[in-house]
């Protein structure tokens, strides 16, 4: 694609983007913009990495899952990977695992989610992805020693119990 065409479509989703003014409808656009014809095809990865960015600095830690739900529904993250090289796009949807796991309450169940939907939605590949990526977000190792500690039997019930057995 034409880096002036790109630029352009990018600045002009970016005033749709600003014009959003709350969190429902800047989650909204991920809909529209899927279904969009108004926008280059081949600009859609570029113009949903900058939506997922955007939703990142604004939407709300409660929306969270609601956020990763409509970037499976659109497909966005696996766009967004499909055109650049692994690095880059780990670089752009990092933020994203940051905002899962800082964002749900520190018990099983809903960390446990936060990894499925994280997967689901294209922006992890699978645990260990998603803890490299939040080790990349900046997130502390006493911040990740918890969702390891408490997301292991859940994630990994058949080693938990060949492990129980063993040293029992």
């Amino acid at each position: 694609m034409d880096t002036e065409v790109l630029k352009g479509e990018r600045a002009r989703f970016a005033k749709v983007v600003a014009a959003r003014k709350t969190n429902r409808e800047l989650l909204e656009l991920f809909e529209k913009l899927d279904t969009s014809d108004k926008f280059n095809v081949e600009a859609k990865p570029h113009l949903f990495a900058d939506l997922i960015d955007a939703c990142v600095r604004r939407v709300s830690a409660r929306q969270t899952m609601e956020l990763l739900e409509v970037m499976e529904q659109s497909g966005a993250a696996r766009l967004v990977r499909a055109v650049n090289s692994a690095p880059e796009a780990d670089d752009l949807l990092k933020s994203v695992v940051k905002k899962a796991f800082t964002s749900v309450p520190k018990e099983t169940s809903s960390l446990m989610e936060a990894f499925v939907r994280l997967e689901r939605s294209g922006v992890s590949q699978d645990r260990g992805h998603s803890l490299d990526l939040a080790w990349k977000a900046g997130m502390a190792l006493e911040e990740l020693d918890p969702l390891c500690d408490l997301t292991f039997e859940a994630y990994y019930p058949s080693f938990a119990r060949k492990h129980d057995a063993v040293t029992a």
